[in-house]
């Protein structure tokens, strides 16, 4: 392989390092308890744009013929802007995500709709085929105005973001990518083009430009934030230094993100929760400088939004919970406003479960917001709850972090010493486990630790026993559907009963039992009343096919005998009189069993099921045929209300008729003194209503949930 063919190498070598940067940024934010940011996708699709561009720059050089570079040069114009877009969507998305930001890639369609209005020629150089414009044209202008638009874009925002950059390391970040951007792209690509313009027998550049520009990029993502220690020493009196390690927390874990993304969030919050000239940053910590006029029920309610907004399924949510119990102790009473300005949320993120060790428990009615969450996530919810409003100092006492180690779940759960408590990596951990073992391990290793908690406090704030025990009762209460459906809930009280003989946790468990046979013998009944209605239709079932059977043939000589009879009577020597007569006598006799056979017929039906053929049917002719078919008393007068635009109906009409007849009949027999029927029919929505109304006696109140039951009568 002589010289300028090992020279092409260039562009493969710098599409696999493209590669692996683009992949080595994924892999340092899978690190984070949170999915890939939107700058890390459009980061990732920029790497993706130079690989391409990478190997179809290699292609093109290396084509057969001038025609097969042709295609290349296309392709390699649309991965170009395409990366330019990827790469300046990346850096806006840094700063916080705009619904504007998609706009970025207009531009670029633009530029690949026109790129094939543009002619090339094409040489061939001891580097491969290397090409030229033919002439410049309108296509050619707008290409490079383009380009040189998606440059300065980029640069600039690159400058915003240094600006606004909270610290040293994070602006050397941005200075390494604005640096390498400026000089490989900015300056390096376009001289180079220029150059081969001018002398096509110039070596190409592009593939170690991009090369060292990501080389460049490696290293600023390389490039960490160093972590502000935090205030070691405070109590929850002094709000100024509770507030402080919190937001000392807050910096902490907003920072090193692959691009640094998650650092602005910690500026807006202190600017969104109006103390940007109060809040002191320097490498020693972070300072709160409480002003004097300071509205607490303020900060804590703008704080609790954007934890909502921004952090409500972080850790850091989980660490305010010291602020919460710091506010409460300066606000008092004033504090059960925050509580319900924000109950949604607190609930959701569980810190009304330790604000003041459960106090505002008592405030709430019910609490459905583990309805949201998966089962292994609703059932560590469940032992968090059960955990915050224990004292903090037996929380986080070392023979408690002892005993966290003792089990699988327990072992990656972290709390602090003002009884945070953290269920994230135990949430990791769990999941990693087969699914059909994740939640049994779950729970036994949580009644453990808990019931062991529990025994704990009681001995050590026996003082406080009642509180405790009713505490616990609202908690289980609460979380009573999940935590049951989960099996939570039995098996923690009997583990809690077993370890803990005292009369306030028998009591609660004595009350479980019992509600679980109440339960169980409700259900029992249920079951009980199911089984003796099965078992009576089953034998009503056996009855029909035995009466079917039998009573066929008798009623088959009886319609045979009845069809010779009428017969017999026209050969009489009788009036014409006499013989209608006789004829109505034996028509009755037909009638009858007829309705007999039907009767059968509809029994055995309804035993062995009926499938309804459904057809468009007109309502008003299903009427009538049923009014036809009933005797209505001359003191019963039936009223007709069908809309005149009423639509033909989905039915089966043999089916529809025989209801019609049925109410009919029904609403007769309810009025022996006479009245009226009204029967409507309207449109409701999508469905249609039929009513047969009468304004006989009614049925009884102790009837109404019976008359759906086959074969009730009254």
């Amino acid at each position: 392989m002589n010289l300028p063919s090992l020279w092409l190498l260039q562009y493969l070598i710098a599409a696999i390092i493209s590669l692996m940067v683009s992949f080595y940024a994924v892999h340092l934010e899978r690190k984070r308890p949170h999915p890939p940011s939107l700058a890390l996708k459009y980061f990732f699709t920029f790497g993706l744009s130079i690989f391409v561009w990478e190997i179809v720059a290699y292609l093109q050089r290396s084509a057969s013929n001038p025609d097969s570079a042709l295609i290349f040069i296309r392709l390699l114009s649309i991965s170009s802007v395409l990366s330019q877009s990827t790469y300046l969507a990346a850096i806006l998305s840094i700063r916080k995500k705009s619904l504007m930001t998609p706009l970025i890639f207009l531009p670029a369609w633009i530029n690949v709709c026109i790129t094939s209005f543009i002619s090339y020629d094409f040489r061939l150089t001891k580097y491969g085929w290397s090409y030229q414009v033919t002439q410049p044209s309108t296509a050619f202008f707008i290409v490079t105005l383009i380009y040189l638009g998606y440059l300065v874009a980029t640069i600039l925002s690159l400058i915003k973001l240094i600006v606004e950059a909270r610290s040293k390391q994070l602006k050397r970040k941005y200075e390494v990518l604005l640096g390498s951007f400026l000089v490989f792209q900015a300056i390096g690509m376009p001289l180079t083009n220029y150059l081969l313009m001018i002398n096509p027998n110039f070596p190409p550049l592009g593939g170690v430009l991009h090369l060292a520009t990501f080389l460049f990029i490696a290293y600023a993502l390389m490039i960490q934030e160093e972590k502000i220690p935090l205030i070691s020493h405070f109590t929850l009196e002094d709000f100024p230094k509770v507030y402080s390690s919190f937001l000392t927390i807050l910096y902490n874990k907003t920072g090193n993100a692959s691009l640094g993304e998650e650092s602005f969030k910690f500026g807006d919050f202190i600017k969104d929760s109006g103390i940007e000239d109060y809040v002191t940053l320097s490498e020693k910590g972070i300072t709160f400088k409480m002003p004097i006029n300071l509205d607490h029920a303020d900060l804590i309610n703008r704080n609790l939004k954007l934890l909502e907004k921004n952090f409500e399924d972080s850790e850091i949510s989980d660490l305010y919970l010291r602020v919460l119990d710091a506010a409460y102790q300066i606000l008092g009473e004033k504090f059960n406003e925050i509580i319900e300005d924000n109950e949604d949320f607190l609930k959701r993120s569980d810190l009304i479960y330790g604000i003041a060790d459960g106090r505002f428990l008592e405030k709430i009615s019910k609490d459905d917001s583990l309805k949201s969450f998966d089962e292994i996530e609703s059932c560590l919810k469940i032992y968090k709850r059960l955990l915050l409003p224990i004292n903090a100092e037996v929380l986080s006492s070392v023979d408690s972090q002892k005993r966290l180690a003792m089990h699988y779940a327990t072992r990656n759960v972290t709390i602090t010493k003002y009884g945070e408590i953290l269920m994230q990596k135990a949430e990791e951990s769990v999941k990693n486990l087969p699914e059909e073992e994740q939640l049994p391990i779950t729970i036994e290793s949580f009644n453990s630790f808990v019931s062991w908690i529990y025994e704990r406090a009681l001995k050590r704030l026996g003082g406080e026993t009642q509180r405790i025990l009713n505490t616990l009762q609202k908690i289980l209460a609460l979380n009573k559907e999940v935590a049951t459906k989960l099996n939570v809930y039995d098996t923690f009280l009997e583990t809690l009963v077993s370890r803990i003989p005292q009369k306030g946790i028998q009591q609660l468990y004595l009350e479980y039992l019992e509600e679980t046979v109440e339960s169980r013998t409700s259900q029992l009944k249920q079951i009980q009343k199911h089984l003796v209605e099965a078992e009576r239709m089953a034998a009503i079932g056996e009855a029909v096919t035995m009466i079917g059977h039998d009573a066929r043939n008798p009623l088959q000589v009886i319609f045979n005998t009845l069809y010779l009879a009428i017969k017999k009577i026209d050969e009489m020597q009788v009036s014409s009189e006499e013989k209608n007569h006789l004829k109505n006598l034996l028509e009755k006799i037909r009638n009858q069993a007829d309705y007999i056979n039907r009767m059968i017929l509809d029994l055995q039906e309804y035993t062995k099921g009926v499938t309804p053929e459904l057809i468009k049917v007109d309502l008003n002719e299903l009427l009538e045929e049923a009014l036809s078919s009933i005797m209505i008393p001359e003191k019963i007068e039936v009223i007709l209300n069908v809309e005149k635009d009423f639509p033909g109906i989905l039915a089966d009409p043999t089916l529809m008729k025989r209801v019609l007849i049925n109410l009919i009949k029904n609403a007769v027999e309810a009025m022996p003194e006479g009245g009226k029927i009204r029967i409507g029919a309207s449109v409701k929505g999508s469905n249609a209503l039929i009513e047969v109304e009468d304004t006989g006696i009614g049925i009884p109140e102790e009837n109404m949930k019976e008359i759906f039951r086959p074969f009730f009568t009254t």
